[in-house]
């Protein structure tokens, strides 16, 4: 994901808020210890620019952590599953499998080339079927137990 230009997080309203308050802040700290109204409005700008900064700074940072949160149909491959919906045997339809990817539980339409598959039959992930389907064979429960 592209991220947004510097401006755009620099002119935003929490950025503009805080460059607001700490002029105010720094500048009420000058003029109270008595010094020019100058020297007030110059801390004040300089703490507003800053702060502004920082904010933009931390919104811009936080864009790292974006994530649309979809599973990629190839993590699948290789994993194991259950067969939800029957499978027809040698690709001539397609049935439904669950499979745990990345610690989800995700509902896939699957194929077969081997022999037609149940529901509740154990499952390993070979292919992936066009861009929307996986390829599955059966596997033995003994096998699952051992892992």
């Amino acid at each position: 994901m592209a991220r947004t230009r510097w401006g755009s997080y620099l002119t935003n309203l929490q950025s503009i808020a805080a460059a607001f308050a700490f002029f105010g802040l720094g500048g009420a700290a000058v003029l109270s210890s008595g010094a020019a109204v100058w020297s007030a409005v110059a801390v004040g700008a300089v703490a507003g620019v800053t702060a502004a900064s920082g904010v933009a700074a931390m919104l811009r940072s936080m864009t790292a952590f974006e994530s649309d949160g979809t599973v990629p149909i190839d993590a699948a491959i290789g994993a194991l599953g259950q067969v939800y919906v029957s499978i027809p045997a040698r690709q001539a339809g397609r049935g439904k499998v669950h499979v745990t990817v990345r610690d989800r539980l995700v509902e896939y339409e699957a194929t077969t080339n081997g022999d037609a598959l149940a529901s509740g039959v154990s499952v390993l992930v070979t292919d992936i079927d066009g861009t929307d389907a996986l390829v599955v064979c059966a596997v033995d429960e003994p096998l699952l137990q051992g892992n």
